[in-house]
């Protein structure tokens, strides 16, 4: 980690080096153009980036003939307005469906997602499954692919708030299994025979079809 000093506009009051430090790597990962500050509004303060940062920094400062600070700046400007860009363009498919009082929570994590975050969230009987599902139905929208993990307990809850949104029903929905969630049709069959079960070997004896039409979505 190298010390470097940077300058940018109105930065934050709170956390302003861990704020600068993640716009800054934000605006680097994107390969944004430095934008053009005004000198007299600019603030400036030092904060630690990673020796690779700051060499792409002094690179920029060199072929546009200007300080590390003002490119840093212009960065962080360009990070600013792609974020605005993005938020105004690229809202939450599905996000009208989303707990109201959980939509900022939905609104910020789908941006930390795109800046390559990684994001823990947990059930809590609040709306979460619908969450993640317009988190998941936003990637998916972009082509990209989706895995959600979860027991099976929750899994048909999740399954149905899937099915809610159009864009992600069109997409397709697979269901995997665990192995503890599969029985063997040669240890049912014997069970319901020692405890002459018949309407679970007629069951079997018809494929053992799933009796659940939420199956079939």
């Amino acid at each position: 980690m190298n010390v470097i000093r940077i300058a940018c506009a109105e930065p934050p009051e709170q956390e302003r080096y861990k704020w600068a430090r993640e716009i800054l790597t934000d605006a680097i990962e994107q390969g944004l153009t430095p934008a053009t500050v005004s000198s007299n509004k600019l603030v400036s303060f030092a904060v630690t980036l990673q020796a690779h940062q700051v060499e792409i920094l002094e690179e920029q400062a060199f072929t546009l003939n200007r300080p590390i600070a003002e490119i840093a700046a212009g960065l962080i400007e360009s990070a600013r307005a792609s974020s605005h860009a993005t938020t105004a363009h690229e809202g939450l498919v599905g996000g009208s469906l989303v707990n109201p009082a959980l939509r900022p929570l939905a609104e910020s994590t789908c941006h930390a997602v795109r800046r390559k975050k990684i994001v823990f969230a947990e059930a809590s009987g609040a709306g979460n499954g619908m969450m993640l599902a317009s988190l998941a139905a936003t990637a998916v929208a972009k082509g990209q692919k989706v895995v959600i993990s979860a027991p099976l307990s929750v899994t048909w809850q999740l399954i149905e708030n899937l099915a809610a949104i159009p864009e992600a029903l069109s997409s397709g929905l697979a269901l995997i299994l665990a192995r503890t969630n599969v029985v063997s049709p040669l240890l049912i069959r014997q069970w319901a025979t020692d405890r002459n079960n018949q309407e679970l070997l007629n069951w079997i004896d018809e494929g053992g079809r799933p009796r659940n039409e939420r199956v079939y979505w």
